[in-house]
């Protein structure tokens, strides 16, 4: 089973991240709205692949960003937000995420990254699957 943390402000965007994962068989989501919450989750989820918006309350998406290399957690991250600025993007590869994805996004774009960044099959033999833990 393949872990996923989507971490966003936004209800739609949330929908639509768990849109492309129905291409990918055996994934188990989790979702946070904030960067706190998303802290949290991460220390006993443990995630393989963690897809996180920039703007968000409480604490933006690169400060989750630093606070997830300090923790030392070794999920593969792609960014997906609307802000993509050149000194945004710069700051995000510095600090080693594996994709960038700009909202708003096709499906088909989403599942792209994911399937690079994680090298998982879309569409596979085994029946597609999500388990929300919303």
């Amino acid at each position: 089973m393949h872990r996923i943390l989507i971490i966003d402000d936004s209800w739609f965007a949330r929908f639509k991240v768990r849109q492309a994962l129905l291409g990918f068989a055996g994934v188990d989501t989790l979702e946070a709205e904030n960067g706190p919450l998303a802290l949290e989750a991460m220390r006993w989820y443990q995630p393989d692949l963690i897809l996180l918006d920039i703007v968000m309350p409480l604490e933006n998406g690169l400060a989750v960003l630093k606070q997830i290399i300090h923790l030392n957690i070794k999920s593969r991250i792609i960014m997906v937000s609307a802000v993509d600025t050149p000194a945004i993007l710069a700051d995000c590869i510095a600090l080693g995420i594996d994709d960038f994805v700009v909202k708003p996004f096709e499906v088909q774009s989403l599942q792209q990254a994911i399937q690079n960044v994680m090298k998982w099959e879309i569409g596979s033999n085994e029946q597609s699957q999500v388990t929300d833990r919303r």
